[in-house]
């Protein structure tokens, strides 16, 4: 006998369970959803756990929240049953060897995957061909080729354990191409390049090798002092106390024996502590070197160091080289033509705005004769001003002439300010650094129509006469100029 009501069907037992088990995750998801679940749409990567092809789920409200403490509830489909997955890292579960995109619906309740084969990120030795994961160890190498080029490659750990690092160039080295300075391991091109070759021995050091000195010859012959262009930096290492971009100025200081003699450098040099100079409290602060523009010159270059670290002297003495030169007589100033004094600052420290206003205040028509009284010299075929605009600064390569006023394009990361007449004077070395720091300051703060203005610059600089000492004298002293 029928009726018209259809009788129910025994469900099978397993359908049930499916069938529940969703359930009860959706109604899960409700109240996580209620309670504040995270409804922004995220895209997170996993890997599925069974072979299928699709699956489903949702997280949960505490899921999200740990760097590590992630689960995911996945299944084959919405009656299959149920997984949960503790991520092993964030971002990610471990679902077997497929990878997916997981993406939330407007209800942040569910996630679904764009199928596709999970192929882990590797590296390969270039050494062994070994093939790893990125996350291994591996190592950066450098190495020279049979043509003398250098040249890097990516080793694993195991091929790396073979080579050397060189602190000095800070590149790890194969070991076929490294050697030692005065018991040091650097490498071989750091070698050639910054250290010495002595004949006698056969090996690398750091101070050149010695040959009885002859005082009608250039002091850069023996060693006396550093060739030209020999990096200070290479020789005294980066000021502990100076922070790489804080706003810090290295000195150029062009000197000339009194008699201009071969024998006069020697005992300018002598005078000077010898080419690795005087060191301060703080340790070194300065090396000697040859000057092209000199024919038996000292130049004194420094390592970079802020205003207040030039004013208080702890590396740089600044009084004992001024007393030095005087003692001997050198002339860096008065009594020469040769002689300028050039500032390094350091471009980290400013804007490329800034950059750009330095570069019209110091080639300006208008403030030319400021200018040149603070510099105590005018322009010359050693500094060079031509007419500049601000946005200039965004294109150094083409305002790179070595012999610029102000050369933006320096190969050390460096502004070189090259205004001034040298100088022995403590005080006059003073002015010339305190004007490099209020240049850089007050171009920074100042309007693009005030930094053409030298009178709003000069009662600039006198209202903070406390910061600028021997500028602000200078000026006052030259008040009619």
């Amino acid at each position: 006998m029928t009726t018209d009501t259809q009788a129910t069907l025994p469900l099978d037992t397993e359908r049930a369970e499916r069938i529940a088990a969703f359930a009860a995750l959706r109604a899960a998801v409700r109240l996580a959803i209620a309670a504040g679940f995270r409804r922004e749409p995220i895209t997170r990567t996993v890997q599925r756990i069974d072979g299928t092809a699709s699956a489903a789920g949702a997280w949960r409200r505490t899921d999200w929240r740990g760097p590590y403490a992630y689960s995911i509830i996945a299944a084959a489909g919405e009656d299959a049953p149920w997984h949960v997955v503790e991520l092993t890292a964030p971002q990610r579960a471990v679902f077997g060897d497929a990878r997916y995109l997981w993406r939330t619906s407007s209800d942040g309740a569910r996630f679904e995957y764009d199928s596709g084969r999970y192929e882990p990120e590797t590296n390969t030795c270039e050494h062994c061909s070994h093939v790893g994961p990125t996350d291994d160890e591996w190592s950066e190498v450098y190495y020279r080729t049979a043509r003398g080029r250098t040249e890097s490659a990516i080793w694993c750990a195991d091929c790396a354990s073979d080579t050397y690092y060189c602190e000095r160039s800070d590149r790890t080295w194969r070991s076929d191409d490294v050697t030692t300075v005065d018991g040091e391991t650097v490498s071989c091109v750091w070698a050639e390049e910054n250290a010495y070759y002595h004949e006698g021995d056969g090996e690398y050091h750091f101070e050149p090798e010695r040959e009885e000195s002859d005082d009608d010859s250039p002091a850069d012959d023996d060693g006396t002092i550093y060739r030209y262009g020999t990096n200070v930096l290479r020789r005294h290492s980066w000021p502990g106390e100076t922070a790489t971009d804080a706003l810090c100025f290295g000195v150029e200081l062009e000197t000339e024996p009194g008699d201009n003699s071969y024998a006069g450098q020697h005992a300018l040099a002598e005078a000077l502590g010898g080419r690795n100079g005087h060191n301060g409290e703080l340790g070194g602060a300065y090396i000697l070197a040859a000057d092209g523009s000199l024919d038996c010159g000292v130049e004194i270059i420094t390592v970079p160091q802020t205003l207040e670290q030039h004013h208080t002297g702890r590396r740089i003495p600044w009084r004992k080289v001024a007393h030095a030169l005087k003692d001997v007589g050198a002339k860096a100033g008065a009594g020469t033509k040769n002689c300028g004094m050039h500032v390094h600052i350091n471009r980290k420290a400013l804007s490329a705005l800034t950059v750009g206003k330095m570069l019209v205040l110091i080639n300006s028509p208008t403030m030319q004769r400021f200018v040149e009284l603070v510099a105590q010299r005018s322009a010359t075929s050693y500094c060079r001003r031509t007419a500049k605009k601000v946005t200039d600064a965004l294109r150094p390569e083409d305002n790179n002439d070595h012999y610029d006023a102000l050369n933006i394009g320096t190969e050390h990361g460096t502004l070189e300010l090259r205004i001034f007449r040298g100088n022995t004077r403590h005080s006059r070395i003073m002015k010339n650094l305190e004007f490099c720091h209020a240049l850089c300051i007050y171009c920074r703060d100042a309007s693009i129509r005030d930094i053409e203005d030298p009178a709003k610059m000069r009662a600039w600089i006198a209202a903070r006469a406390g910061a600028y000492p021997n500028l602000s004298k200078f000026l006052n002293d030259n008040q009619s100029a």
